[in-house]
């Protein structure tokens, strides 16, 4: 029998063998029913497989299964009942060690004698030398190291900046340049973000953000997010609409501007707070078949973190300096979730942070992707759909 791994899937189930996969995903109210099912059963069976995981991971209980079975095999306890079987390499600052090959042949034993596997590594260690901020991955997924990922950042401003355009250089956009829109509304009194990512056609890009601000919140933000945002408003990079909240009328005016310079394909929303800023645009005719809500699970925005993610690292998205943008790559951070990826606000920040635009412009790579897939396959499939 297969069970999906909602808390409640399991109840009353008994069972003389059970499975359970990726036990770092596995919330405890779920692996206590599992255990109870098998209690009293004579020669049962329970099989835990996992990958590492992040041992911050609040509400599953895989890192403290693997703890236990450590404790087993070092002979702080004793369980005959239980046979651990663990390949990892201990854990280590020193990149010289991580990103070593005998290191990752050690715990992937299947590479020792299957060259393909071998030369998969060789490249992934390549990959990881280069970019040695993003090194928890190889150390979960190839070493089999517990990381502690509620505290990794996306992506660091310094690697963002490298992306830059040259001073003096124009970006080669046009009115025949597709864009994707991407937009994540105040809820109250917070930022609103409009952010476009400019598709070349040849596996690159460009990408613009503009944030905006009412001009009441313009003191009390500045004080409790410790950002210089009237800085940024005499730089252009906020623009303040309003005055209590932002006025949604003039960032629709913004996505009409957008609409008659370039070739717009999607305007992305999270349909859970844009209703008016929909209900402007619909009235005006402002993007007319081509405003989107975009699907906020996890499971849907996860290719788009992953694919914006991607194209920072490799240079292929490109942008003009915008300080705002920076400030708001270095309060967000990335961590797992039972069905993906998701972002958020670093908890361990002085200030509150924001990440408006790092949401938007997910919302513009989701659309992007997912009129990728639309052209290829005529089923887009990765969590848009037309808006009321």
């Amino acid at each position: 029998m297969l069970l999906s791994s909602k808390k409640d899937s399991a109840d009353g189930i008994k069972s003389t063998t059970f499975l359970e996969d990726e036990m770092h995903l596995i919330d405890d109210r779920y692996h206590t029913v599992v255990s109870g099912s098998l209690s009293g059963i004579k020669d049962s069976l329970h099989v835990i497989i996992s990958t590492a995981g992040g041992y911050a991971n609040e509400g599953f209980c895989g890192y403290r299964e693997y703890r236990y079975a450590r404790q087993i095999l070092s002979g702080e306890i004793e369980d005959i009942y239980t046979l651990p079987i663990i390949y990892e390499a201990k854990d280590s600052d020193d990149l010289d060690y991580i990103l070593d090959i005998n290191t990752a042949l050690a715990c992937n034993p299947r590479a020792q004698e299957n060259k393909l596997l071998r030369e998969d590594l060789v490249q992934l260690i390549a990959y990881y030398q280069q970019y040695p901020e993003k090194v928890n991955e190889f150390k979960r997924y190839r070493l089999n190291i517990w990381v502690n990922n509620a505290k990794e950042i996306y992506i660091s401003p310094e690697r963002w900046d490298k992306a830059q355009y040259p001073k003096g250089i124009k970006p080669p956009i046009g009115p025949d340049t597709p864009c994707y829109i991407g937009v994540d509304a105040s809820k109250t009194t917070d930022l609103t973000a409009v952010s476009c990512i400019y598709d070349f056609g040849d596996g690159n890009y460009y990408e613009t953000h503009t944030t905006y601000m009412a001009k009441a919140q313009i003191q009390r933000l500045s004080k409790t997010d410790k950002a210089p945002y009237e800085d940024w408003i005499r730089g252009g990079f906020i623009k303040v609409t309003g005055e209590e909240i932002i006025d949604d009328e003039l960032v629709a005016d913004e996505i009409e501007r957008i609409c008659e310079d370039y070739n717009v394909q999607y305007v992305g929303v999270d349909p859970s707070f844009s209703k008016s800023l929909e209900i402007i645009c619909n009235k005006r005719g402002i993007a007319e078949g081509k405003l989107v809500g975009v699907d906020q699970g996890s499971r849907k925005l996860t290719p788009g973190i992953k694919q914006y993610e991607s194209l920072v690292l490799s240079g292929k998205i490109r942008h003009l300096p915008n300080p705002c943008f920076r400030w708001q790559l270095d309060c967000c951070h990335v961590y797992e979730t039972r069905y993906g990826l998701a972002l958020e606000k670093g908890k361990e920040r002085k200030g509150r942070g924001r990440i408006d635009n790092i949401d938007a412009t997910i919302n513009a790579m989701t659309c992007l992707l997912a009129h990728q897939a639309e052209q290829a396959t005529e089923d887009a499939g990765i969590g848009i759909y037309i808006g009321d």
